[in-house]
């Protein structure tokens, strides 16, 4: 069962919306036209433009919070420390809480302790007031003074506590107490609550303290972005900026929804004044400028990231991604192929690949993408790389071998749901075992209740297979669960129509036809008309 994309569309701004937007603003009269270029290129997502044109628009009106506040938004995106500046200046005491962050980083950069009192007690009775004593710590230890009374006042509950605890980690590495850092390492990646910025950081500077063997240790495991990384991440010698960048990059990488999105760049930018080597940093600012639809300036990004970098060839994957965003995607799968092809190439890489392929409408091609994957996995290849080569093969016509690989993955993952589903439904659609596929089906609904894909392929086996009366309730309630879902919907219109109820049969059908596929189109009119033996060869 193949899923869905849902387009995306630019937004439109009207002209009287513009003028109302202008007039609220209080632009000057010769700023009108500065000010409406800079929206328009922000909804096209051509931040450098945007923040050109808010710049000149803060120029005539530079006590106002609203062309100030856009104006700090596009130039952090865009790169445009100076502006940014000018822009958080202008917002004064009322300004967002993260634009706070980057006087701070300003502050630290410069070591001005009286600009770092001030930036650090700007942040109090803000959400960021927890970064106040893990900085402090980091600059005592800067100062050759003891952060002990700093990192006490760490102590904190929930999510939150997490990050104070890695940071603490990361301050006892600086303070070469090696067995220290070492035990809580282990607590805490034991727990599940290090992810892959605590790794970094540590070994970073684990490799910095010339302890580059328990560096390694971090960074083995079959994780793929471990795996490119490892190879080629540098030593790093533990300072107060080096230690607050991590601090900085480590929140912006839980802060992935779209409405945190400007949060996160804020802080990505903050992290590169301070350490502009900080590729971890780059990636993260370029994903969220993918997030937020600025695909040029991601790309752009993502190429300041050097060859020897350990993060150049994730970089790369990005890369591909975003071109995918912009919906070029000639050059998204001639990027994948670069990297699926280079010397040295992983299965991830190949994979990943195989996935643009299938994006693109080449299921065959990908088929052939995810074995080379496969191949390179050997002994570790496991049943989701196995069912991507099936589903490829089943998209591409060629059944006899797509089975063949979905046979193997259900051998592997005898207990996945999503597998005994596809593999199940396939069975049904392509004339097979149906007493097979509903034995399979029946165990992926128990493993996976309440899932409505499952539900409408349990249902649509039953049904195939002449249980009318268990495959109704079946796909009703998949259809309640998923009512924008154009197979269900089609597949309740058959039941519907093959129990008399034709009028609900056809309704179901016309829901079906609002939201099918082009190719879906014809056969559903067909039903909607004549019932499904107008479909029937």
């Amino acid at each position: 069962m193949e899923g869905r994309i849902i387009p995306i569309c630019k937004p439109v701004v009207a002209l009287t919306a513009l003028t109302a937007a202008l007039v609220a603003a209080g632009a000057q009269a010769q700023d009108y036209g500065a000010f409406g270029r800079a929206r328009i290129a922000a909804a096209d997502g051509d931040v450098g433009a945007a923040a050109r044109q808010y710049g000149i628009a803060l120029a005539g009106a530079p006590g106002d919070a609203v062309v100030a506040g856009r104006a700090f938004r596009q130039a952090m995106a865009a790169g445009d420390l100076p502006l940014a500046r000018r822009a958080a200046a202008a917002l004064g005491p009322d300004a967002p809480p993260d634009t706070r962050l980057l006087p701070l980083a300003d502050a630290v950069k410069s070591g001005d302790p009286k600009a770092i009192d001030k930036a650090l007690a700007a942040l109090d009775k803000t959400p960021f007031d927890f970064f106040v004593p893990v900085i402090r710590a980091w600059l005592a230890l800067g100062q050759s003074g003891d952060p002990g009374a700093a990192l006490a006042a760490t102590e904190r509950s929930g999510a939150i506590r997490h990050v104070m605890f890695e940071q603490r980690i990361l301050i006892e590495i600086a303070r070469d107490d090696i067995p220290v850092a070492a035990k809580a390492l282990e607590d805490e990646l034991r727990g599940g609550s290090g992810g892959l910025d605590l790794r970094y950081a540590a070994a970073e500077l684990l490799m910095g303290q010339g302890q580059d063997t328990l560096a390694g240790q971090l960074l083995r495991g079959p994780d793929p972005e471990v795996a490119t990384v490892r190879g080629a991440i540098r030593p790093v010698k533990a300072t107060p900026a080096i230690g607050i960048a991590r601090l900085f990059t480590r929140i912006a990488a839980d802060l992935t929804d779209p409405g945190t999105t400007p949060i996160a760049i804020t802080l990505a930018q903050s992290a590169l004044i301070l350490d502009p080597q900080d590729g971890r940093a780059r990636l993260l600012l370029a994903a969220a400028l993918e997030r937020q639809g600025a695909h040029y300036r991601a790309l752009a990004v993502l190429g300041e990231i050097p060859p020897g970098s350990g993060y150049h060839t994730l970089a790369g994957s990005i890369r591909v991604e975003v071109l995918r965003a912009k919906a070029d995607m000639p050059a998204a799968i001639a990027a994948a192929k670069a990297l699926a092809d280079a010397p040295g190439a992983d299965a991830e890489s190949a994979e990943h690949y195989g996935n643009m392929l299938l994006i693109a409408g080449h299921p065959l091609d990908a088929a052939t993408a995810f074995e080379k994957s496969r191949d390179r996995l050997g002994a570790d290849a496991g049943w989701t790389i196995w069912l991507q080569i099936g589903s490829a093969y089943d998209k591409a016509g060629r059944w006899p071998l797509a089975q063949a690989a979905l046979e193997r993955a259900v051998a592997l993952g005898p207990n996945q749901a999503v597998v005994l589903n596809y593999f199940g439904y396939s069975l049904v659609e392509h004339g097979g075992d149906v007493a097979r596929a509903v034995t399979m089906l029946e165990k992926a609904n128990s493993l996976a209740p309440g899932q409505p894909a499952i539900a409408d392929s349990l249902g649509w086996a039953y049904f195939r297979s002449g249980d009318t009366g268990r495959a109704l309730p079946l796909i009703e309630s998949a259809g309640v669960a998923a009512p924008a879902d154009a197979e269900i919907a089609e597949h309740l219109g058959d039941v519907y129509w093959a129990v008399g109820r034709r009028y609900e049969a056809r309704y179901a059908w016309r829901a079906a036809r609002v939201a099918a596929k082009p190719d879906a189109a014809a056969r559903l009119d067909a039903k909607i008309l004549d019932g499904p033996a107008a479909t029937r060869s």
